[in-house]
């Protein structure tokens, strides 16, 4: 073990199991305690940091003798890539997560103010846990049978997958959005606790929205970075880890809202309760999925067993048990009566929205469970993406159209000129429908889920506009974030329900017409990064000015294995996607005397007929030279026995020069060796003296590709940003209004 790293941990653990103690002191009157429980998470903080940070620098100078370091980074890494191998691997992973989640800590604890020991006990709880895996699986062991002083020259290096920008960014955001979840589930435990059933939503509203939001932008970047990267022409497969995490933050989004139900009507308090709960443990069940090796078998995404499963089982019951029991324990307490509004309010709407959300979470973690559920029973299956498809379409049509309804709409009341307001959002979505019709889209429940999206746009610009008149902005945040999940709702249904995609295989030089497109595959470029090969493909559609696409294809020169990164052409309205399938390099034409064999080949040249029979790798007989091999050739005329010939190619001090044979029963005739392909097994050879010898005719290089044309995806790269924008206004505001008194009028 790298001793430094394992005592900052250790000492993360003490301070973090003494802050916890000395929490625990103040509740029982102890005036001193909260001041020393405080120190003690800074200390703990500090030395979480401190781990991190010699982590950090173990990667950064290439101390392969830690095993962490050896296993996910090498000497070639650029720095950026060099810094992101601290959250490649699991080890590293958690300690990013412990990270993000002492740092949450410190504000939390001011939020908390009175209620800062029953908030900060089951928070520390929740980092003891991440603490408790670091010290059973540690970053900073060593490798296995190393000598005192022994170091590998390199590591194993980065999956070349996660050499990209995206992925830089990625996992942090993703794990302030796991941490951040933390946040909510701790108020709810205290408010349970000191029986305050009210006052916990105004706190715990800024940090549900901080993991709504911090979740949302990681899993998009995770999905642009597999849209960019990957090459399948998708940004979302409904793998389980990535299912994993969207189901957190489906359940974010309807705590959220029932937070604001609560704050503006004074009922639901049961079901923000058990959302605040049910978040922070599906976060949990999703690390247990992804790190115990449940799916290793059925997502590239997810991670190994390290024989931290039974751990992981343990903190999922742990707080699972934690939040039931405080659930059942406080459940008939806590204050409930039934609402008098209408269906057509604000109120209905958004709790059958909430409904709408928790079905979609419960269909996608079902779907995810499957492996473990059938593992039960059978043999360990998963469902595919068809499943996904079908159960989520009709789901996002009603999510479309509660967006549309519900931002005019009144908490009691229908509202005023409801009628007027949805016909003209209406009418837009009826235009946009019928021109997809016109361009060639099709099918009912697609054309639907369009209509919907576009109703909701049209419907959430408008209060966006009269928020913007009344100069009434930061109070505009929802309106932003429903503008926002409305243009990806477009952006998704159009991308993928009406996208279209051909594979075609090219010829260097000759024009393929696909998808309304010339395609002209113009060569290999090899130049541009060592090691790589750029695939040219000149694109023309129209008039407009041709577009070369350069995918790339090459392998990785540690592990072997191949990758394959598309480019694509981004435009307003659409993306021309190009992936890389296959490459076949071609052979350039051979001039008069020059053939080409493998092993056991013959050709008929000259009157016999010629036959390679394998490399002779004897000992040279050319003078000076350190390395030779031969040809067997095998020289058959008719009538006559076959007779052997093995010309040589050596390797010497003056280069690469071949010896010279006789071919037998041909006066003047010779052959000798021109290039040898070991690894296929081919030789080269070149002849001379031999009458009706005659060029060797070259094969053009081909390439096979994906192509494909992706509508209106820049609406979900353009919503995302509005979503975000919107998320951290709304944030803003209700981090503003931690201590101000609920009203229906300022919800």
């Amino acid at each position: 073990m790298f001793v430094p790293g394992v005592v900052a941990l250790w000492a993360a653990f003490l301070a973090l199991l003494g802050s916890t103690i000395y929490y625990w002191r103040a509740l029982r009157g102890d005036e001193t305690a909260r001041e020393r429980a405080r120190q003690a998470y800074s200390l703990a903080t500090f030395a979480v940091v401190l781990a991190t940070g010699v982590l950090l620098f173990l990667i950064l100078v290439h101390d392969f003798r830690v095993h962490y370091v050896y296993a996910y980074s090498d000497r070639a890494l650029p720095t950026p890539y060099l810094i992101s191998t601290l959250w490649a691997g699991q080890e590293g992973s958690f300690l990013l997560w412990l990270l993000c989640g002492m740092l949450i800590g410190l504000p939390l604890a001011r939020f908390a103010r009175e209620d800062e020991p029953h908030v900060l006990i089951p928070y520390n709880l929740a980092q003891l846990s991440l603490v408790l895996i670091l010290l059973r699986q540690s970053p900073f062991r060593f490798l296995e049978g190393l000598a005192a002083g022994q170091m590998p020259a390199d590591g194993q290096g980065l999956n070349p997958l996660l050499q990209n920008p995206w992925m830089t960014i990625h996992p942090p955001i993703m794990f302030i959005g796991y941490a951040a979840t933390v946040a909510p589930f701790a108020l709810a435990i205290a408010a349970l606790w000191r029986r305050q059933y009210d006052q916990w939503v105004l706190r715990a509203l800024p940090w549900a929205l901080l993991s709504l939001i911090t979740l949302g932008l990681a899993i998009m970047l995770g999905g642009y970075w597999a849209y960019v990267t990957l090459g399948w022409g998708g940004y979302w497969g409904w793998d389980p880890v990535e299912n994993s995490s969207l189901v957190p933050w489906v359940t974010s989004a309807a705590l959220v809202h029932g937070l604001l139900l609560q704050k503006a009507r004074g009922r639901f308090r049961r079901l923000n309760f058990a959302l605040a709960v049910l978040t922070f443990v599906l976060v949990v069940y999703a690390t247990f999925l992804t790190r115990s090796g449940v799916l290793a078998d059925f997502s590239v995404h997810s991670f190994v067993d390290l024989g931290i499963t039974g751990w992981l089982v343990g903190n999922l019951l742990a707080f699972l048990l934690l939040g039931l029991a405080f659930l059942a324990w406080r459940w008939r307490e806590i204050p409930s009566q039934r609402g008098d509004e209408p269906f057509w309010t604000r109120t209905v709407l958004t709790v059958v929205g909430i409904g709408v959300l928790l079905g979609a979470a419960a269909m996608i973690l079902l779907g995810t469970s499957a492996p473990l559920l059938t593992r039960l029973a059978t043999k360990p299956s998963q469902v595919g993406p068809a499943f996904y498809n079908q159960v989520t379409l009709p789901i996002g049509i009603a999510l479309a159209l509660l967006l549309a309804l519900v931002p005019h709409l009144g908490w009691k009341e229908t509202g005023n000129k409801l009628r007027g307001r949805l016909l003209v959002s209406g009418a837009f979505a009826a235009l946009a429908t019928a021109a997809a019709l016109g361009l060639g889209a099709r099918g009912a429940l697609y054309l639907l889920f369009l209509a919907a999206a576009v109703f909701a746009t049209a419907s959430n610009v408008w209060r966006l506009v009269e928020a913007t008149r009344a100069r009434a902005l930061l109070r505009a945040g929802a309106h932003l974030t429903h503008l926002g999940l409305a243009l990806m709702l477009a952006g998704i249904i159009t991308s993928s329900g009406f996208d279209r995609s051909e594979k075609v295989s090219l010829t260097e030089g000759v024009e393929v017409t696909a998808l309304g497109r010339t395609l002209l595959f113009q060569g290999v470029d090899v130049t541009s990064e060592p090691g790589k090969q750029h695939m040219l493909v000149e694109v023309r559609h129209g008039s407009g000015a041709p577009w070369v696409a350069r995918p790339v294809m090459w392998k990785n020169p540690k592990s072997g294995q191949l990758v394959a990164n598309p480019d694509l052409l981004v435009q307003l309205t659409h993306d021309t996607y190009v992936a890389p399938v296959e490459a076949t390099p071609g052979r350039p034409a051979e001039p008069d005397g020059m053939i080409e064999l493998g092993k056991g080949e013959s050709q008929a040249v000259g009157g016999m007929t010629l036959t390679f029979t394998g490399f002779d790798r004897g000992e040279s007989h050319m003078e000076g030279q350190q390395l030779s091999v031969g040809a067997s050739l095998q020289v058959a005329r008719p009538g006559e026995p076959a007779k052997t010939v093995i010309p040589r190619l050596g390797m010497g001090e003056q280069g690469m020069t071949s010896t010279r044979e006789a071919v037998p029963g041909v006066v003047g005739a010779w052959i000798e060796v021109a290039g040898i392909n070991a690894d296929l097994g081919r030789v080269r050879l070149k002849l001379g003296g031999l009458p009706g010898v005659e060029a060797a005719p070259g094969t053009p290089a081909t390439f096979v590709a994906d192509i494909t044309i992706k509508p209106g995806i820049s609406l979900v790269w353009l919503g995302l940003a509005i979503l975000l924008a919107g998320g951290t206004l709304a944030m803003v505001r209700r981090g503003r209004e931690t201590d101000v008194p609920a009203s229906p009028q300022s919800v």
